[in-house]
């Protein structure tokens, strides 16, 4: 709280850049804030969503019928939404059910007919911020006693899982009601500020005061991450940083900051008993000795080998609904109802068809986002589809072992993430990056705070550069 009150004195004058300006911004910023918060409201919250996504759909609409939005891969993302409706017609639990399962894969879909420009993207990154402090309002009020809902998890001592030898971690959930889900928006959050400390290696103004205020965000996010206790968030910003250098032109840069990265990891990570266990816990994880990750397995196997449907699908809830009506033993509900792989879910619910739609568009996305992100023409640009692809990628690797795609806050994070993939190209005429700071950059003719400077010396100059009008 107090890095976030240095960084509003010194950028004062330029925080209308990230203030939403228009229903876009608005729509992108509150969605992010708002969603991780739902789950604390109960019904409320619920409705407050399903509100967000009417607006969604009604700026989408709005925007189509100004434009046509030309960067939509039209064939993927119709196929996907048809596979989608299919599986909720055949669903076997009940039309309703299907309905109400379509709605959450569909509810922020629209996302990607909006028309996204520069100041729409500072929104995103701002709400992305302050959606990690508002969580760390509710860890904060869980640690003084005054929230519930804190988790036990990996065993911190003793032998296996008895209660009379051993005890667990505490595993804060704070107003998103997961561990694994805050943990995996401090991972985001702490990416973002992982891509601008390397893009600020590229800027020759105030270099100092820019890694500063990284590397203490850095150090926070992973400090809050250990109390997450999510070791997929960890296992994340390995994987985030990795994509982060391949789509750099200059991977020197993003290994710079993985170095401050790791470092500050050691720090927090090395100084509390919970910290060093979340770490070991990890090495069991990727040996093959984890008793979770071998339950997943052992689920999806079981789940794989009882479907007569793959190609086709069953319809949404048709692989659990045996354990539904009561066919199978009570004791294995707990353990079917989900089978932890959105990917598989999608196949055992709409069919491969459905799956090979969905990575089609991802993959467009990403294509685009890589060409963007190794453009020498504006580093607001490359910031911008850096971010997008890790936010992709790693939601993506993550989909792997929970349910994601069709789950609050995902549900919307992911469409929007992908949305600005699949239009990175359109940004960084006049750009900052997404730090805002009085000082920190060259100032333009009009005024404004403007962090674009040339990313090479053999790139075009001023002369030569696209101009399209800020609104």
């Amino acid at each position: 709280m107090a890095l976030l009150g240095v960084i509003a004195a010194v950028a004062r004058p330029a925080t209308r850049e990230w203030i939403p300006a228009d229903a876009t911004g608005w729509l992108l910023f509150t969605a992010i804030v708002f969603l991780p918060i739902a789950p604390a409201m109960g019904t409320a919250g619920s409705l407050a969503r399903i509100a967000l996504g009417g607006a969604a759909y009604f700026l989408a609409a709005l925007d189509l019928h100004r434009q046509s939005p030309k960067y939509l891969p039209w064939i993927p993302t119709a196929a996907l939404l048809g596979f989608l409706v299919a599986a909720a017609l055949l669903s076997p639990v009940s039309v309703g059910y299907g309905l109400l399962r379509l709605m959450n894969w569909a509810l922020f879909l629209p996302v990607l007919l909006l028309h996204l420009q520069d100041r729409h993207a500072r929104n995103a990154a701002a709400g992305l911020l302050v959606a990690a402090v508002v969580q760390s309002v509710g860890v904060a009020l869980q640690m003084s006693g005054h929230l519930g809902g804190v988790w036990g998890g990996i065993v911190v001592s003793g032998e296996g899982y008895d209660p009379s030898s051993s005890h667990w971690m505490k595993r804060y959930t704070a107003f998103v009601a997961n561990p694994n889900d805050l943990g995996l928006i401090y991972c985001l959050t702490l990416l973002v500020f992982a891509i601008v400390l390397a893009a600020t290696f590229q800027q020759r103004a105030h270099r100092a005061i820019r890694t500063v205020i990284c590397s203490a965000f850095i150090a926070l996010l992973l400090f809050g991450i250990q109390l997450s206790g999510s070791r997929g968030a960890l296992l994340g910003i390995a994987i985030g940083l990795l994509c982060a250098s391949l789509a750099a032109t200059r991977p020197v840069k993003p290994l710079l900051a993985a170095v401050v990265l790791a470092s500050a990891a050691l720090l927090v990570l090395g100084r509390s008993e919970q910290g060093r266990v979340l770490v070991g816990s990890i090495v069991d994880f990727t040996n093959g000795s984890d008793v979770s990750a071998d339950a997943r397995q052992g689920n999806w196997l079981r789940t794989v080998s009882g479907s007569t449907s793959v190609l086709t699908g069953a319809g949404f809830g048709g692989y659990s609904f045996p354990f539904r009506a009561g066919t199978v033993p009570a004791a294995d509900l707990n353990v079917s109802q989900t089978v932890d792989n959105s990917y598989l879910k999608l196949v055992l619910e709409a069919g491969v068809f459905a799956l090979m739609a969905l990575l089609s568009l991802v993959g467009i996305a990403l294509a685009r986002a890589y060409s963007s992100a190794r453009s020498n023409e504006s580093i607001f640009r490359s910031v911008v589809a850096r971010v997008a692809i890790i936010s992709v990628v790693v939601m993506g690797w993550r989909a792997f072992s929970v349910d994601l795609f069709d789950i609050n806050p995902w549900n919307g994070y992911f469409w929007i993430a992908l949305s600005f993939a699949l239009q990175s190209r359109k940004f960084g005429c006049r750009a900052a990056l997404p730090l805002p700071s009085k000082g920190l950059g060259v100032t333009d003719r009009s005024g404004h705070e403007d962090l674009e400077e040339r990313a090479d010396a053999h790139s075009p100059g001023p002369a030569h550069r696209a101009v399209v009008p800020q609104t």
